[in-house]
């Protein structure tokens, strides 16, 4: 409500001090994930993604309090920060979790292994295309059709998941 309230009554850095809490609280949530990894690297598609899913919510909302002190508060600047949060967070973190999520439902046993298995196939190529073309898609100064070559690498990566996951049975 603070990033609300700063927002409607134009005191960018009452939303930047919102952002900041919001911020402090994922980092409260996250602190167990940093453990786990720190004992075992991600290594499934569904693990990288979702940690990858995490630094792209804190890349995010490190963009959108930079964005809001450094000012000014436009449309056009706000606008620039909808690629990281939905492709690399929203977008991430769903397809992550249901890579996890739909094979553990199948049943159990060699069922869930056999889903799991197909639900990895590609696993590193998908997780560096989405992460990589990400990155290189927010540098300043590209031209417009390494953006939309880059783009497509990722929704192709994206798009995996529907073929992969049919292949799984589920």
């Amino acid at each position: 409500s603070v990033i609300c309230g700063g927002a409607l009554s134009d005191r960018p850095a009452i939303a930047a001090v919102g952002v900041a809490v919001y911020a402090i609280g994922w980092i409260v949530v996250a602190a167990p994930f940093v453990k786990a990894i720190a004992r075992r690297l991600p290594d499934t598609y569904a693990s990288a993604s979702i940690v990858a899913a995490l630094l792209w919510l804190f890349v995010s909302l490190a963009l959108y309090g930079d964005t809001l002190i450094s000012g000014p508060f436009v449309v056009e600047r706000i606008t620039l920060l909808t690629v990281p949060f939905l492709a690399g967070f929203a977008g991430q973190l769903l397809i992550g979790v249901m890579s996890h999520l739909l094979p553990t439902m199948m049943g159990g046993g060699q069922i869930t292994a056999a889903g799991s298995a197909q639900m990895n196939r590609w696993w590193l190529w998908r997780v560096l295309v989405i992460n990589g073309g990400l990155m290189l898609w927010l540098l300043p100064d590209l031209d417009s059709w390494v953006k939309v070559a880059l783009s497509s690498l990722v929704m192709l990566a994206y798009i995996m998941f529907f073929p992969i996951m049919m292949s799984a049975g589920i």
